[in-house]
């Protein structure tokens, strides 16, 4: 498990952000979904929560990212879940620039 799992998993958000992300990608079937479009899709909650926990890392690294924390769990999902594709190379229009993307 890689640190954003772990420290998702101390925090008791491993499940929850994964049943959020599954029900975003549900949501926009054959929509290709960067971490941080799929950041934006999340419902309030959880954003505010990846937020707290991000905020306590600096911003310089990838714990210190909300993003990586979806990233992450997308492609931990995508390892398992057949109808789950990890692109590894899609224009984000949000960071505009390529960047790991899922779409279901």
């Amino acid at each position: 498990m890689n640190p954003q799992a772990k420290i998702l998993n101390a925090h008791g958000m491993l499940i929850a952000l994964r049943n959020a992300i599954l029900a975003v990608l549900a949501a926009n079937t054959g929509a290709t979904m960067s971490s941080n479009e799929i950041l934006n899709a999340l419902p309030p909650v959880i954003t505010g929560r990846l937020n707290l926990i991000s905020g306590g890392y600096s911003p310089r690294y990838p714990c210190g990212k909300a993003a990586s924390y979806v990233g992450t769990v997308a492609a931990m999902e995508a390892k398992v879940t057949p109808s789950i594709f990890h692109n590894y190379h899609h224009y984000c229009p949000v960071l505009m620039k390529y960047e790991d993307a899922f779409v279901m």
